[in-house]
């Protein structure tokens, strides 16, 4: 379907995905399912037309030993002239009703949240915050870091060998150091943010706007990239750590700074900024709450988008 699909997606506006990163929607990137099942779509019995699609990122998690099903939805679009006619709500609930799936929907149109609270939705209360990279190198290196290295998959447990092969997707980056005589493993992606979100601090947020308004550059449509940290499989190792590496991170992928949710980070350091805005999607789970769900799967990764692109 993907390809009489495809010209719906030019209904989303300021997406600049390609026509091979919509592609991406259509290939299975849980293994473990080994499916050929993207979504849904609407399809005229006349003319065989698409006139309406919700793309669906199955795959099934290990958390705290057990396994989960879980439904990343994403791209819900329909033709224009079909809106009136509450195909959206049947899409949806067809998603809702794959069974044993928690579902989640981490990047909807602002206008749509109250949609979905009203078919049994929760916000995801996750918190995000920006650790920016310091100007200068730390002193000590961690020598063990390793970032997209063939040896990675050497050293992982199964459980992370799993998520490092559904995860080779185009500019992810599996990062893996020692702390403690353990290993902790994270993925990230470089995404661009508004830099309306990150400018939390009232002293910081006066002093951006008086720079841009002095060089008249816009400073809600101005970008950021950051590393958008998707999974850390020891947050305590994790928060302990990670503040020493960041430069090396940074430099490495090409961003200013790195995005974490407090799932992941336990403790915050001097160069840790909470986002401006707080919006982590959406779920909805009769075992899971937000604390035991992350992005992987997602559009977020697959797409490149971040959950401020509302």
């Amino acid at each position: 379907d993907f390809k009489k699909t495809l010209p719906l997606f030019s209904f989303f506006r300021g997406n600049d995905n390609g026509h091979e990163q919509w592609a991406l929607l259509f290939k299975p990137v849980c293994k473990e399912l080994a499916n050929d099942f993207f979504g849904f779509v609407l399809e005229s019995n006349k003319t065989g037309e698409i006139g309406g699609f919700l793309g669906c990122n199955l795959s099934i998690r290990t958390i705290n030993g057990k396994q989960y099903k879980i439904c990343n939805m994403t791209s819900l679009v329909i033709k224009p002239e079909l809106r009136k006619q509450n195909f959206a709500h049947e899409l949806v609930k067809n998603a809702l009703a794959l069974e044993g799936y928690s579902v989640q929907g981490l990047s909807p149109i602002e206008k749509t949240i109250p949609y979905y609270i009203n078919l049994g939705f929760k916000y995801n209360e996750t918190k995000f915050y920006t650790l920016l990279s310091p100007i200068f190198p730390p002193i000590q290196k961690n020598k063990k870091l390793r970032i997209n290295d063939h040896t990675i998959e050497t050293i992982l447990s199964d459980n992370d060998i799993k998520l490092y092969y559904d995860h080779q997707l185009p500019d992810v980056f599996h990062v893996t150091y020692s702390f403690k005589k353990s290993t902790v493993y994270c993925i990230i992606k470089p995404s661009f943010y508004s830099s309306y979100v990150l400018n939390s601090s009232p002293f910081i947020n006066l002093f951006t706007k008086a720079w841009f308004k002095i060089f008249r550059k816009d400073f809600f449509k101005s970008k950021i990239k950051l590393g958008l940290i998707h999974y850390v499989n020891n947050p305590e190792l994790f928060s302990a750590s990670v503040f020493p590496l960041v430069y090396t991170l940074c430099r490495k992928m090409g961003v200013k700074g790195l995005s974490v949710s407090d799932n992941f980070l336990k403790r915050k350091g001097l160069l840790t900024l909470p986002n401006k805005l707080v919006f982590s999607g959406l779920y909805k789970s009769d075992e899971l709450t937000h604390r035991e769900l992350d992005t992987l799967y997602s559009e977020l990764l697959v797409l490149n988008l971040n959950h401020y692109q509302l």
